[in-house]
């Protein structure tokens, strides 16, 4: 058996090796713990905002983006994440 063969011969051993296991480690399709509430609905009229090139010396900018519960239960948000450290995000309820 040669080196290319060889080389193959393991790539595809590995990979049947890492589809078993994923397969045995597979949990089945019904939820064992099922949720006891319900999915939320939380709309907002835009989930993107482009601020452009912005120079250092123009200082901070914002945009508020408003978010809004359509569904029947109440929404608990307590936490949120920005994309990098350059920005910072807050929430504000909706009493100001």
């Amino acid at each position: 058996m040669n080196k290319k063969n060889k080389k193959l011969l393991i790539i595809f051993a590995a990979a049947a090796v890492v589809l078993a296991v994923a397969f045995l480690t597979q949990k089945g399709g019904g939820s064992e713990n099922p949720s006891k509430y319900s999915a939320s609905a939380l709309t907002a009229l835009e989930n993107f905002f482009d601020f452009k090139t912005i120079a250092m010396k123009d200082g901070k900018v914002s945009h508020r983006f408003e978010v809004k519960n359509e569904g029947q239960e109440p929404v608990r948000i307590e936490k949120i994440y920005t994309s990098c450290m350059c920005t910072e995000a807050s929430i504000i309820d909706g009493q100001g």
